[in-house]
């Protein structure tokens, strides 16, 4: 039999976001390298109890936090649940994500500062709420931003815009916690289509992209993992 390889074992891991999508893959590959793990949602409580119960029966640790992280109170929560059961952080793993397409005349105060909320203003905040367990652990930081936050997309400025954020604000701690903490991005590029995207569309997109198919959840969580064991410069 292969020996399994868990290049994270003794680590604690926080997935934002991790009950569905690409954060749900990315926390299982998470607990399947050794990392006790906290799954993280705001309302989708019986996806994240059944990411749990899988997590578990394949003989790793797992919590569920449910909490808005888009307000103070909620990552205070979120802080206080994942020190309360493990005491510790290693890594951090901002996924929990928000997507809207609306055109430049519609986007009104209130969406632009939802879009801001989740996508940019969590993840700051995240990294700030945790930043001493993870300066004492020698952690890693990873945000998923997308390719949009290089190349905008029309009608989704506001969604372009709270990415670039995001690759802004990982650029600066990079430079800002090194050496005690390593902040590196995740772009993934066209993984899941949302529902709403025509076959007409899908093929447009696909047609642009060299490897002339759409990337998977599991190659993401793939590239997660090479930041998160791999290189420590």
């Amino acid at each position: 039999m292969a020996e399994v390889m868990t290049p994270l074992k003794g680590k604690v891991a926080l997935v934002t976001g991790s009950a569905v999508r690409i954060g749900q893959v990315i926390v299982e590959r998470l607990a399947e390298a050794g990392a006790a793990v906290v799954v993280h949602c705001l309302t989708s409580l019986d996806a994240g109890q059944e990411v749990v119960r899988k997590i578990e029966d394949s003989g790793g640790t797992a919590l569920l936090v449910a909490a808005d992280i888009s307000a103070p109170q909620g990552r205070a929560e979120l802080r206080d649940a994942t020190l309360q059961e493990y005491g510790r952080l290693d890594l951090l793993v901002n996924s929990a994500s928000t997507f809207e397409r609306t055109k430049f005349p519609d986007v009104g105060l209130d969406g632009w500062r939802a879009m801001m909320a989740v996508n940019a203003e969590a993840p700051y905040f995240l990294i700030q709420e945790f930043l001493p367990q993870l300066q004492e652990s020698k952690g890693s930081v990873i945000n998923l931003i997308d390719t949009s936050a290089h190349k905008p997309w029309p009608n989704h400025t506001h969604y372009s815009a709270s990415k670039s954020a995001l690759l802004s604000i990982t650029k600066s701690l990079a430079v800002e916690l090194a050496p005690a903490v390593r902040v590196n991005a995740v772009a993934p590029g066209v993984i899941l289509f949302q529902d709403w995207e025509s076959e007409s569309r899908r093929e447009k997109v696909l047609e642009q992209i060299p490897m002339g198919r759409q990337g998977t959840p599991s190659e993401v969580a793939d590239a997660v993992l090479f930041l998160a064991a791999g290189p420590s410069y």
